[in-house]
């Protein structure tokens, strides 16, 4: 059967998926009362770039929502989400 969505990084598939975990990692920062850009956001996820400006607590709001976010889209199919990966993803997400 051949794919129909791959996660390869030179691949249409992955380039949505990475925009969407832009979006996920900005909107969910933006609840928590984060004042990044969705811009600022992108840069800081794609390269790193903090924005000027801005606190550090920010910062790290965002790549600490980033993180589980990827855990989750980029395993394997044939991986299960199970309780124990998802417990270990626990710690990640920023507790308000």
């Amino acid at each position: 059967m051949p794919k129909i969505f791959s996660l390869q990084e030179d691949t249409f598939g992955r380039d949505i998926l990475n925009r969407l975990l832009i979006d996920l990692s900005w909107a969910s920062s933006v609840l928590e009362g984060n004042t990044y850009s969705r811009l600022d956001t992108e840069r800081l996820i794609k390269f790193g770039q903090a924005a000027e400006g801005k606190d550090a607590m920010e910062t790290q709001m965002i790549l600490i929502t980033n993180l589980p976010l990827n855990i989750w889209c980029l395993i394997p199919s044939t991986l299960a989400l199970t309780r124990k990966l998802l417990l270990f993803c626990m710690p990640f997400f920023p507790m308000g």
